[in-house]
């Protein structure tokens, strides 16, 4: 069933967006975010990764390994919503630095005109 999703994703004939269509089992916003907009973050974090490498090991047996793959799939969850606020964390430390630039070139241009 999986495999036929991922068919039809990738040939457009069924319009779900990428992250809900990779990983259905995490929040679709977290923490307000779309998951869509930050999926390049969590596919490029290392803890992530690690996890995804292991509930996708377990899928192969899926009876089996259920309460694994469970713990896995929890434990990829919160790893988006730290993901999510470390992203936030970022920016807002961004546009203080921007601002602060700005504050600086203002200053300048201050001294020059005097």
């Amino acid at each position: 069933m999986q495999a036929r999703i991922h068919e039809l994703v990738k040939t457009g004939k069924l319009k779900v967006r990428r992250a809900v269509a990779e990983y259905p089992f995490l929040d679709e916003e977290p923490e307000g975010v779309p998951l869509d907009e930050m999926l390049d973050d969590l596919e490029s974090d290392r803890a992530f990764k690690k996890l995804d490498g292991e509930r996708r090991a377990l899928a192969k047996d899926p009876e089996k390994n259920a309460a694994e793959l469970r713990k896995r799939e929890d434990k990829m969850n919160d790893r988006a919503h730290e993901t999510r606020h470390d992203l936030v964390c970022r920016l807002l430390l961004e546009k203080k630095k921007n601002k602060k630039n700005t504050d600086n070139n203002n200053i300048e241009r201050t001294r020059d005109t005097q």
